[in-house]
């Protein structure tokens, strides 16, 4: 894996060790690279594992959640843009509500997320760490798990790669302590911003409410403009 940060290394290395189990119990540590407070596993695998089990831990809600949620996308972005032609990658999609939201507005959409439930005509099978498409052939992605993601600054030079130089990311950030399955803590001012600034501009911030049978919380979208100089810096 390309471009890891001295904390992500020493997760994988071991030489930061674990106290207790992964997942609710796992305590958050300060990253000094990034000063993000980090959950700490005791290896990527570790990790993968345990944001896989979210979907067969929670279930039929999570189900009903992104039927929910499908609905919700698909009415917030609709207006915002000529989504026609438009080639859009969904970054943590699960089981694929945004990307059919997105195909429903005209984009050919298609997303990834560690555990996309089995065959999905909607999601791959991929890491928002080691995206599998080349450079420059999405004119945007979305996302909404950015507080899931073990390294930031590795996942956001990703996103940034696989833009077109004129694409746009979309990211959904709630205001809200980390859950059970949130990897990083991104509470702070500021803190978001100097994650994105390396390769995004934060162009508009849209408030946002989301509110399913599964979550309820506020916060914003983030509509980033990728600077074109900056994607291979890293």
């Amino acid at each position: 894996m390309r471009h890891l940060t001295r904390w992500f290394r020493a997760l994988l290395t071991g030489s930061h060790q674990q106290t207790g189990h992964y997942g609710r119990e796992a305590p958050f540590d300060l990253d000094p690279s990034t000063g993000l407070r980090a959950r700490r596993y005791p290896s990527y695998e570790a990790y993968v594992d345990h944001q896989r089990q979210k979907l067969h831990a929670v279930g039929e809600p999570i189900v009903e959640h992104d039927r929910q949620y499908e609905e919700i996308v698909f009415q917030r972005y609709g207006n915002l843009m000529d989504w026609r032609g438009k080639c859009v990658l969904c970054i943590g999609a699960r089981l694929g509500g945004e990307v059919r939201a997105f195909k429903r507005l005209g984009a050919l959409a298609i997303g990834i997320d560690l555990e996309p439930g089995g065959r999905s005509e909607h999601v791959l099978v991929g890491d928002c760490h080691k995206i599998a498409f080349p450079d420059s052939v999405f004119d945007a992605a979305f996302t909404n798990v950015l507080d899931h993601l073990l390294d930031v600054p590795v996942a956001v030079g990703e996103f940034a790669r696989v833009l077109k130089p004129e694409g746009t990311i979309y990211i959904e950030v709630a205001d809200a302590p980390p859950g059970n399955y949130e990897a990083v803590d991104l509470a702070g001012p500021g803190v978001v911003e100097s994650l994105l600034a390396s390769h995004f501009v934060i162009k508009q911030r849209l408030p946002i409410s989301t509110t399913t049978n599964y979550v309820s919380w506020r916060g914003e979208t983030l509509c980033c403009p990728r600077w074109p100089e900056r994607v291979h810096c890293a």
